[in-house]
């Protein structure tokens, strides 16, 4: 038979160091020990023989894993090619293009497929219709954009729409002409439409289908790199839905460009066309684009302060994405949906929807799904500990959008951390991550309003630790810095209003430890005002133990006390304990009484890893320990 012969001419290949096994499972595999050894090999062939072998080839490996060839679609498109059968080689690699996304987590295959697309384009490329060459772009766009690679991706996808005659502008001057041009052309077209006159310029269902595709995934990633661009991507899938029967592009794009006027601040013009879309994706009975117009329509509405509305939304979003098998925008709207139901006060519901984020994004080997993931794990394991759990999350989170990059999730991550690193007493540490995020991504240039919010109060809670608890002797000019950040985070925070309790509170804060206590306290009476008005409850009992601490009210302290314990807020609990134990102490002459509240604080803090307060604490109970003379 064939296979001792095969077996007996692999061993000499082997022993004479030619070739070496590199797999046993799931089926024995050698390659080439050089690529030089390789090349001559193959050089020395006639090309005639080539054609045939790789035919051959071809023809054995649909025989043989016939009930596996999804997995071998790229190599079959090689093989296919280099045999010189087009028809065949078309077929695999446009099979192998409508797999590249799942490809995402698998370098080697997505690799594959993109050698034998350049292959086959080298080969055959004119004849393809731009359309193919346009999906067959778009294709490997998506499964660079799943794995992370959004510089790559976004390469892909211009190119795609080079095919389609759009080429799209490199500079920042060309994407504004364009950019203008086309809001132009949108609104003519909207007048011709009320004057039921038909649309100047249109573009057949499949071309719409393909440039609708191609510019929401670049829309995604661009809300990450360059805002203009992304309102760029929006009005172009908008137009493809305008001058096309194809609905789908319709919605979306007025979804994406209301989002878009939202985030250049033009709430009123974004609202209209988010109605407007969520109506046409209704109408589509899409559920990709329903999830997608409730997820604009979110963000819209986290923006107004119309906290249940944007909590609905983004539970619809999450859902009606999942629905469709849309892991990655799921896990857009599983964050948002997950810091609501946070602030709302259910932490645990909003650890276990960040655990199911990093779970997919692993399964998936998409880091921005992961990043997300981590993001809100930190979120919620901030006020519930233990604090250097908290702090892996954020790391490992904020590294992982950095590497995309993806710098809103970064900023907003970077923030949180500080936030942590403050409570934990490395005020250095938190110092120098927020003097790295400024420099590596310039929070005016690159964040939107949400992700300076989230920076500027990250900014004002290191700045006001270090002014109050600092080493140094700039006291002064440190509490300058904690009363300036302090008020742009409120001045930010008046047009985001999810973060205004919290901004006020800082602000109260280094109003009182400027001497301010009359300014302090109306700052503080604001915050909990707001907090109560959008039922936050964590909030509400945050400025509450702020108050009660400075204002030497231990039942205001009792109230916070009893709120986080409700929550299961641990690391907020053992602050209260601490302030319960400290205002007690100033109250009382029972030293004995006095050392046991201490000694529950201190517990407390150790496990919520909570090292600056747990400092203080330790210091005061050994103070209380000492003698009396």
């Amino acid at each position: 038979s064939p296979q001792p012969n095969l077996d007996g001419s692999l061993a000499q290949l082997e022993h004479a160091e030619l070739i070496r096994p590199c797999q046993q499972i799931p089926e024995l595999e050698y390659i080439f020990k050089h690529a030089l050894v390789q090349e001559a090999a193959y050089g020395s062939i006639l090309a005639e023989n080539r054609r045939d072998i790789h035919r051959r080839v071809a023809q054995a490996i649909e025989t043989l894993f016939k009930d596996r060839i999804d997995e071998f679609t790229s190599l079959l498109a090689h093989h296919y090619t280099c045999a010189q059968d087009s028809d065949k080689a078309q077929e695999y690699l446009f099979k192998a293009g409508d797999q590249a996304g799942k490809m995402a987590a698998d370098a080697e295959a997505l690799e594959h497929f993109r050698l034998a697309e350049g292959e086959y384009i080298k080969a055959y490329g004119d004849r393809l219709q731009p359309l193919q060459r346009a999906a067959l772009a778009r294709k490997v766009g998506v499964a660079l954009y799943s794995g992370g690679h959004y510089a790559q991706a976004l390469e892909q996808f211009s190119r795609a729409l080079a095919q389609l005659g759009l080429p799209y502008p490199g500079t920042r001057g060309g994407v504004l002409r364009v950019l203008l041009k086309n809001l132009a052309a949108h609104a003519l077209r909207r007048w011709r439409r009320r004057l039921g006159m038909p649309a100047a310029k249109h573009i057949d269902l499949e071309t719409a289908k393909e440039i609708g595709t191609i510019c929401h995934y670049r829309s995604w990633i661009d809300y990450s790199l360059n805002k203009e661009r992304m309102f760029l991507d929006c009005v172009l899938e908008l137009y493809a839905g305008e001058c096309s029967p194809y609905e789908m592009a319709e919605a979306r794009g007025l979804s994406s460009l209301g989002f878009a006027f939202m985030t250049f601040g033009a709430r009123g013009l974004s609202r209209r066309y988010g109605m407007r879309a969520r109506r046409i994706a209704q109408r589509t009975g899409n559920a990709s684009a329903i999830a997608f117009a409730g997820h604009a329509l979110g963000m819209l509405d986290l923006f107004d302060g119309r906290w249940q509305e944007s909590d609905d939304n983004f539970a619809k979003a999450t859902r009606g994405y999942l629905d469709t098998g849309d892991m990655h925008r799921a896990g857009g709207a599983g964050v948002m949906w997950g810091m609501m139901i946070n602030m709302h006060g259910d932490l645990a519901r909003s650890r276990e929807i960040a655990g199911e984020l990093i779970a997919n994004g692993q399964g998936a080997a998409d880091p921005q799904l992961e990043s997300w993931g981590h993001q809100l794990m930190g979120y919620a394991e901030l006020p519930m500990g233990p604090l250097d759990q908290a702090v892996a999350h954020l790391r490992i989170g904020s590294a992982m959008a950095a590497r995309i990059p993806a710098w809103d999730n970064f900023l907003y991550q970077v923030s949180l951390l500080i936030k942590c690193l403050v409570l934990q007493g490395d005020f250095a540490q938190a110092a120098s991550e927020l003097k790295k995020a400024l420099e590596l991504s310039d929070v005016l240039k690159t964040g939107t309003l949400f992700d300076k919010t989230e920076i500027f109060t990250g900014r004002a809670t290191c700045a006001l630790a270090i002014a109050e608890f600092g080493k140094d002797a700039s006291g002064a000019a440190r509490l300058r810095q904690a009363q300036q950040d302090s008020r742009d985070a409120v001045r930010c925070a008046r047009k985001m209003p999810l973060w205004l309790p919290q901004a006020l509170r800082l602000q109260g804060t280094a109003r009182w430890l400027a001497g301010d206590k009359s300014g302090a306290q109306t700052d503080w009476a604001e915050s909990l005002q707001l907090a109560e008005r959008f039922a936050f409850p964590l909030e509400v009992a945050r400025t509450q133990l702020e108050m009660g601490s400075r204002l030497g009210d231990s039942g205001m302290v009792d109230q916070a006390c009893a709120e986080f314990r409700t929550k299961g807020a641990q690391v907020f609990l053992a602050l209260g304990l601490h302030a319960q134990a400290r205002l007690a102490s100033q109250a009382s002459s029972d030293k004995a009484a006095d050392r046991r509240r201490y000694a529950q604080a201190i517990d407390a803090l150790q496990l919520a890893n909570a090292g600056h307060d747990l400092a203080r604490a330790q210091e005061a109970l050994a103070q209380l320990q000492v003698p009396s003379a």
